[in-house]
């Protein structure tokens, strides 16, 4: 929708230009609010909320793991016990079975860790399973029966005085080693499983550093079979092989393999995957509630703008003397609400004015209506009682009292022009007319008075000349006009009333008459209503002070002007009234 006024499209420049300054700035700060997120928070950030919402779990691949080492002949139990009974290796011996006892009892005669006439072997060792916790008990004790067998082929007594020798000490402690090496490489806690492929590295001679990469190579190997088993497996089979419950049915799972070890690490992530999934329209729903908070602000700053204005007109309403004063933003409505109170007081001043001049013509109207009034009575009484006086003075006495009477009938006219009169509703009724013979006619009803005050009438216009006008009204502004004229003008002197057509067919009519001049202050005001130079005016000359008012609003109703000069005792009345095209 268009605006009209100036103030109302400056107002609407600056919100509009402040709303989308703010929405830009706030768009602006939130990209690069998110851009740092994403180059500085979000790794840690999603970290943080991913480890808060799931956990890992170590990818299980024991069965695996036992056939990539029996595929590379590190299962081999034969293999193993035969470097135990060559080696007499306690690490090495089985934990349980009948391979165990025999296993044990070679290495009591080879060794002669008991005396002869203990022959038992120890109580069998607790298979690990790994379900309690804690750490298997296989290799504390065979490490506690090679202690005692270390003292350079002594017999042992079972409160282990025997002493071990430095190189057997140090042969101990590295078997001890490497048996670690296998255990730990292999991350696995079954002692059987470890002790046989000790045995058979040992057996084939390799060294601690030898073992590093081959064990390494076999449960990276372990693990990525199983990662792959893992992978064709159902959802559901998959979390119940990660021994966790599915979030979703769609379960999202987060696998991570670590470079070092090769161990595969799962962990489920269907919840902070549907957090990511909320990032943007989380961001979208920021973006627009910023943006109708922005439209908010902007929206409220257009009412308080209402406000002060609002707040302005009423004082002004209340206090056309207070000053208007508004914000810096309104500074257009404050000089236009400045112009109206300046016009509103001197509409005051006017008003005043002319309810003072009405008050007093009210006044004299009376006064005047009296006058003539008494003389008409007191004549008329004079004829009643003195109905033997002379004829000629009968005569005069009615022809004194018919003067006053006629005055009388002037005076009331006026008074009810003064009530009845709308100059805003003055009707038009126009037709062609000559001017000259026009201009002849409103003079001549002015020669008698003319004639009496000694004052020739002069008509100057060119028969030929033609205007389209209404001859009644016009009559009537040019007739208020010469009465005027007469009135003042100075005995003996000419009063001339002049029609002219200019190069666009104007018509220019003037009324000059030589009397007594106005004075400046008084041109400016004396087509106001109820206008008169002379306030004291007398009761014979003196009028309403609607004349010229009428002249002017009639004037104006055909589309003219009208304007006074008053210089050096000669004052003129111009009128234009501009040519009217028939479209003929």
């Amino acid at each position: 929708m268009a605006l009209k006024s100036d103030q109302a499209k400056v107002l609407r420049s600056k919100v509009l230009r402040a709303t989308f300054l703010r929405i830009g700035v706030f768009t602006l700060v939130l990209g690069l609010a998110t851009a740092a997120f994403t180059f500085f928070l979000r790794d840690s950030v999603a970290d943080f909320v991913a480890d808060r919402t799931s956990r890992w779990v170590p990818l299980n691949s024991d069965a695996q793991l036992q056939q990539v080492l029996r595929d590379g002949g590190f299962m081999d139990t034969s293999v193993a016990l035969s470097y135990a009974e060559k080696a007499a290796d306690p690490l090495a011996i089985p934990s349980s079975g009948e391979e165990y006892q025999q296993t044990w009892e070679r290495i009591q005669r080879d060794w002669g860790i008991f005396p002869e006439d203990q022959t038992e072997a120890p109580q069998e060792a607790p298979v690990y399973d790994g379900s309690d916790g804690s750490n298997p008990a296989n290799s504390d004790i065979a490490i506690g029966e090679a202690e005692a067998a270390a003292e350079g082929g002594a017999a042992a007594t079972p409160d282990n005085s025997a002493l071990l020798t430095w190189e057997q000490t140090q042969e101990l402690q590295a078997r001890e080693d490497y048996f670690r090496v296998v255990k730990t490489r292999l991350h696995t806690e079954d002692d059987v499983l470890a002790r046989t492929v000790y045995g058979c590295m040992r057996s084939m001679n390799f060294t601690e550093s030898d073992a590093y990469d081959i064990l390494d190579a076999f449960f990276r190997d372990s693990q990525q079979q199983a990662l792959e088993a893992w992978r064709n497996q159902d959802p559901q089979q998959q979390a119940q092989q990660l021994a966790i419950s599915l979030v979703t049915p769609d379960p999202v799972y987060q696998v991570l393999v670590n470079d070092a070890t090769g161990q595969v690490q799962i962990r489920d992530i269907s919840i902070y995957s549907f957090i990511k999934s909320l990032k943007w329209p989380f961001l979208a729903v920021i973006l627009a509630v910023g943006w109708f908070i922005i439209i908010g602000i902007s929206l409220n700053k257009s009412m308080h703008y209402f406000d002060d204005l609002s707040e302005a007109v009423a004082g002004l309403l209340s206090n056309r003397q207070a000053k208007v004063e508004l914000p810096e933003d309104l500074s257009i409505v404050q000089n236009e609400l400045a112009v109206i109170r300046a016009q509103s007081l001197a509409d005051e001043r006017a008003a005043q004015a002319a309810e003072t001049r009405k008050n007093e013509l009210v006044a004299y109207l009376a006064h005047d209506i009296r006058t003539p009034l008494t003389s008409v009575l007191g004549y008329l009484d004079l004829l009643r009682e003195g109905r033997e006086l002379p004829r000629s003075v009968q005569q005069k006495y009615a022809d004194i009292a018919y003067a006053k009477a006629v005055r009388l009938e002037d005076l009331i006219n006026e008074f009810f022009e003064i009530t009845r009169y709308n100059l805003s509703a003055i009707p038009i009724e126009r037709e062609m007319l000559n001017v000259r013979f026009f201009c002849q006619q409103v003079a001549e009803s002015f020669f008698p008075e003319a004639q009496s005050r000694d004052l020739e009438i002069r008509v100057i216009a060119s028969s030929e000349m033609q205007f389209f006008v209404d001859p009644d009204k016009l009559a009537r502004a040019i007739g208020n006009i010469m009465r005027n004229a007469v009135a003042h003008a100075e005995e003996g002197t000419p009063i001339t009333l002049e029609a002219v057509q200019d190069e666009k067919m104007a018509t220019v009519i003037s009324v000059t008459n030589f009397g007594r001049e106005i004075s400046p202050e008084h041109l400016k005001t004396v087509f106001e209503k109820f206008y008169r130079e002379d306030n004291a005016r007398s009761t014979n000359s003196g009028g309403t002070g609607l004349g010229l008012a009428i002249t002017r609003e009639i004037v104006v109703a055909h589309g003219g002007t009208i304007t006074a000069a008053s210089e050096s005792g000669k004052t003129v009345f111009t009128i234009v009234l501009p040519h009217v095209d028939r479209g003929w």
